[in-house]
C-alpha cells in the first residue's frame, strides 16, 4: 500500500504572507490541525493549530513564515504506508506533507491512516472477516490458499502479523466474500488452524427470528441448540475446539452479545455427526447454559430440553 492511495490530495494551504490570525481562522473553519505553507507548489514549511495558539495574541498579525516549522518531516507518494506510519510515530506528529519533485502533492494525516486501516480490515457490508492463528511458515499460507480455492472464496484482503505472546504463531485476518464461507471456516479447523473470530455482516432485511425461535425437526445424528455463555472472549474458539474433539461437522453458527449485558454471549448452532450428545455435555462443562436443545441421535428420538 502506497501513501498516494490514502493521502488527502490538493490539501488546503497557506501563503507565507498569510497572518497567524488568518491561519487560525482557516483552521477553525475547515477543522484543520495543521496546514502546509507553500510558495506556488513548493513546500516552505508547516504550521499547526496548537503551535500558533501557544504564541498568544501578540503575534496574530505576524506572517506565518515567521513562525512555521521550516523543515517538517515529509513523505513521498510511493512510500509504503507502514513506513509513513512509523515516521508519524517516531516524530510524534499527526500529519506529513507528501512531496514529489519538490512539489506538495498531498497530506497524510492520522485520520487518513485510520481510514486506510478500517477499509482494509473492516468486514464491510458484503464481506466476511475471518481471524485465525497459524504456524509461521510458508506451507501454512499455502494451505490457506488451497482452502480459498477449494471453497471458491474471493479474498478481498489478507493481513497477518506475528503474535508477541506466541512465538512461531502468526495471526491472520482475511476479508472475503462469496463461496462457501462456513465450509472454509470448518476447513481451517480441520487443518489445525485456530479460528479466533468470524464476523458475518447482517444482510439488509434479513430474517433474524431464528435467533429466538424453536429449532425445526432434525434428521438423525444432528443437533440444534441455543446457548448462553458468560465471560468467553469468543465462543467460536470454544465451539470450534469441541466440534473437532467430537468429530462433528458445524452446519451453522451465530453469535451475538446481549444488549443489557455484553459479557453474556448468545449462540445458535447446528451440527451433525455421531458425537452430538457428547458435544452438548462438553459445552455445558465449559460453563454454557444450553436451552432449546434438540438432539436427533441414531439410538434415540429427538429429545427437547428446557
Amino acid at each position: 500500500m502506497f501513501v498516494r492511495l490514502w493521502m488527502t490530495k490538493e490539501p488546503k494551504v497557506l501563503a507565507p504572507t498569510a497572518t497567524v490570525a488568518e491561519a487560525l481562522r482557516v483552521m477553525t473553519a475547515g477543522n484543520f490541525r495543521r496546514l502546509p505553507v507553500v510558495q506556488g507548489r513548493r513546500l516552505l514549511g508547516l504550521v499547526t493549530e496548537g503551535q500558533l495558539q501557544s504564541l498568544g495574541a501578540a503575534v496574530l498579525e505576524d506572517a506565518v513564515s515567521e513562525h512555521m516549522l521550516k523543515e517538517p518531516v515529509t513523505a513521498y507518494p510511493y512510500m509504503p504506508l507502514e513506513e509513513a506510519v512509523m515516521l508519524l510515530q517516531e516524530h510524534k506528529v499527526g500529519g506529513l506533507p507528501v512531496i514529489y519533485h519538490d512539489h506538495l502533492v498531498g497530506m497524510l494525516t492520522v485520520t487518513d491512516v485510520f481510514r486506510a486501516m478500517t477499509t482494509i480490515l473492516a468486514g464491510g457490508e458484503e464481506a466476511v472477516r475471518v481471524t485465525f492463528d497459524m504456524d509461521d511458515d510458508e506451507k501454512a499460507i499455502g494451505r490457506v490458499a488451497e482452502l480459498c480455492e477449494k471453497y471458491e472464496i474471493e479474498v478481498l484482503s489478507f493481513v497477518s502479523h506475528l503474535r508477541g505472546v506466541d512465538r512461531g504463531k502468526r495471526m491472520v485476518g482475511i476479508r472475503a466474500r462469496g463461496g462457501q464461507i462456513e465450509n472454509f471456516v470448518e476447513g481451517l479447523w480441520k487443518n489445525k488452524f485456530r479460528v479466533l473470530q468470524v464476523l458475518v455482516p447482517k444482510e439488509e432485511g434479513a430474517d433474524t427470528s431464528a435467533m429466538h425461535s424453536e429449532p425445526a425437526p432434525l434428521p438423525k445424528d444432528q443437533l440444534s441448540l441455543r446457548a448462553q455463555m458468560k465471560d468467553q472472549p469468543d465462543p467460536m474458539i470454544v465451539v470450534g475446539r469441541l466440534v473437532g474433539d467430537c468429530g462433528l461437522e458445524l452446519v451453522r453458527f451465530q453469535c451475538a452479545s446481549k444488549k443489557d449485558d455484553p459479557s453474556q454471549r448468545v449462540i445458535v448452532l447446528e451440527a451433525k455427526g455421531v458425537g452430538v450428545e457428547d458435544f452438548v455435555a462438553k459445552l455445558e462443562a465449559q460453563g454454557a447454559k444450553c436451552f432449546q436443545v434438540k438432539l436427533s441421535c441414531s439410538a434415540t428420538e429427538p429429545v427437547p430440553q428446557p
